[in-house]
């Protein structure tokens, strides 16, 4: 038998008329009893313990209620502490129950705090405060519509009031001890909301589950803002995936993260610390490693890198008034330009259009243009040397930064590519495969 307790309300009740019998010390305990999950139906024996602290100590006083019907799991019970003073101090009820008449007590946890209530009896001792004129009495409003019933929560669900805000901003304190759910929302709007101006909003802790899940049907499952610091923080409790701080997961044919913003700086970053371990890692269906990116910047692909472009460039440094397709060579100066005569022996090769990889070196500071060094790219020629045919080798023509057919016996060192398509035409444009020689 699994038992939890939920305590509701703890008051006083009392007459206010001069002629009612003198108020008495006792109040009234109101409680919510469960039983594997389910609202309590039976004879329960109670004892009512009450100490000074919420843990430890010494029962400054008990009461033992015997045979006490529980209906619908409510708990009722008159409460009479009569060595107890009630002059301000802070006081907790601790709850010991049984099935009547049978068995050893079990204590349900935490202690209750007692409401401010009780407190009342200190002014009743001869210290009341100055009574305020009574104010009218206001019209009685119309009864709303009953809102529908909720969702039943898992068993072993015990919500427990925290008793006002501490200085760390904790407006509320929820544990749970039979294995389920600490805090459970669940809402066509808003499910849970934690509002704190001063460290943390929401906080979920787990030794061995999910710290914090959010499910919705027609919104945000959770949502995390922050004016200052992180919106939503997740902190992983050991190595390993299965311990992993954060873990998304998305529906059949789903997507398990999307990330949107309007900003100059990244959408993700990512960040380790470690000079021995890896930024990302990736990983097919089976857990092989399909990719990763190491910590110094290395990637490695467990696979083929398959670009939008059809070739390798370099970025090379050069003169700002050249275009994609242009035959470019060496200047005196390192910088290249369009080749302007035939056969050219400083030819470098083509300005690439839309190249699939790149490389650059990073100390660079002049302006850069890509220049294709294998692949597929389109380039300008002309048929100054004649009509071009597939297969054709390709040399620097004597029109600025076009490419013409090359002689018969062409000097090494001016062949950049071999045409993949024909021209007959004076001037246009051709797809190239590079071929330096």
């Amino acid at each position: 038998m699994r038992i939890a307790s939920s305590a509701l309300m703890v008051a006083m009740f009392a007459a206010s008329s001069a002629l009612a019998d003198p108020l008495g010390s006792a109040f009234t305990y109101q409680g919510q009893l469960t039983d594997n999950g389910s609202p309590a139906n039976a004879m329960y024996d109670f004892q009512f313990a009450l100490f000074t602290s919420a843990t430890g100590g010494t029962a400054v006083d008990t009461i033992n209620v015997d045979n006490l019907s529980v209906s619908n799991g409510l708990i009722n019970a008159s409460l009479d502490f009569t060595a107890v003073p009630f002059d301000g101090q802070g006081l907790w009820i601790e709850v010991n129950m049984r099935p009547a008449g049978s068995g050893s007590y079990t204590t349900l946890s935490p202690r209750q705090a007692l409401s401010a209530a009780p407190f009342a009896l200190y002014a009743m001792s001869g210290n009341p405060g100055p009574q305020g004129p009574t104010g009218p009495q206001g019209p009685t409003g119309p009864q709303g519509p009953t809102g529908p019933t909720g969702p039943q929560g898992p068993a072993g669900f015990v919500t427990l009031p925290y008793s006002g805000t501490d200085n760390t901003g904790l407006a509320m304190y929820v544990t749970e001890v039979g294995g389920g759910y600490a805090v459970f929302g669940v809402s066509d709007g808003v499910g849970v909301i934690g509002e704190s101006a001063g460290v943390i909003g929401v906080e979920g802790l787990s030794n061995s589950g999910v710290a914090i899940a959010g499910y919705s049907q027609s919104g945000v499952g959770i949502s995390g803002t922050s004016t200052s610091s992180h919106g939503i923080q997740a902190l992983g409790g050991a190595a390993g995936v299965a311990a992993s701080a954060f873990d998304a997961v998305g529906a059949d044919n789903g997507i398990a993260i999307t990330g949107h913003a309007n900003t100059t700086d990244s959408i993700m970053v990512l960040t380790n610390v470690s000079t021995s371990g890896q930024i990302i890692k990736g990983f097919s269906n089976g857990g092989t490693l399909a990719f990763q990116v190491e910590s110094n910047g290395n990637v490695e692909a467990h696979g083929s890198f398959i670009p939008n472009g059809v070739d390798y460039a370099d970025q090379l440094p050069a003169k700002g008034d050249l275009e994609p397709g242009d035959v470019v060579a060496l200047g005196e100066d390192g910088l290249l330009h369009r080749a302007t005569s035939a056969n050219e022996l400083d030819v470098a090769g083509v300005y690439s259009t839309k190249p699939g990889v790149v490389g650059r070196q990073e100390e660079e500071q002049r302006a850069t243009i890509p220049v294709a060094l294998a692949g597929v790219i389109p380039v300008k020629v002309t048929s100054e040397n004649g009509a071009i045919r597939v297969g054709d080798l390709l040399v620097s023509s004597s029109t600025p930064g076009e490419a013409m057919r090359a002689p018969a016996n062409p000097v090494p060192g001016t062949v950049f590519g071999k045409a993949m398509q024909s021209m007959d035409a004076s001037t246009g444009k051709i797809e190239m495969l590079v071929w330096l020689r």
